[in-house]
């Protein structure tokens, strides 16, 4: 039996709600980014908001109200769909890696990297976000490799802090 996917159509639109979601974001369009929505939605970044009006607040003060979030831009890419958990009708489980960069005067660089968990809803004929989720590329996704691969790869930035201190 094949595994069941949105047709191309609503993968198009789903596909519009990340950029619509990135591009609101990381412009400051606070109702825009709101919108991206449902009512009842969850939002787990930083804290966990439930339902617009906690969104807006959160998306505000924790984004908006910070003078370091201008000039970031959220890439999210990579979709792997997967049948809604509770089987219902036009909702579907979405994972995405995502990658933060920002720029500064001195260039762009990596802020963050990690993975979006999401179900998506159509409501109204309007693929919204129920649930949205954001993770550190950590932790289990990470369980099939040897538990010190993740200090392998900070070795040289805690070696180069070593170093320094003896200076």
């Amino acid at each position: 039996m094949p595994t069941p996917t949105p047709s191309a159509d609503d993968r198009f639109l789903i596909s519009d709600l990340w950029a619509k979601y990135s591009w609101t974001l990381d412009t400051g369009d606070v109702e825009g980014f709101v919108e991206c929505f449902a009512e009842d939605a969850v939002f787990d970044e930083l804290i966990v908001a439930t339902g617009r009006p906690e969104i807006r607040s959160l998306v505000t003060k924790f984004f908006y109200e910070n003078p370091l979030f201008a000039g970031r831009q959220h890439l999210i890419g990579q979709h792997q769909f997967f049948a809604d958990s509770e089987g219902r009708p036009d909702h579907w489980r979405v994972r995405s890696f995502a990658h933060v960069f920002v720029l500064r005067d001195v260039g762009a660089s990596l802020f963050w990297t990690g993975y979006y968990d999401d179900v998506v809803a159509k409501i109204g004929g309007e693929w919204l976000f129920l649930y949205r989720k954001a993770s550190r590329w950590l932790g289990d996704v990470l369980v099939n490799f040897p538990e010190n691969t993740i200090a392998r790869a900070e070795l040289p930035i805690a070696l180069t802090q070593a170093l320094s201190a003896r200076r």
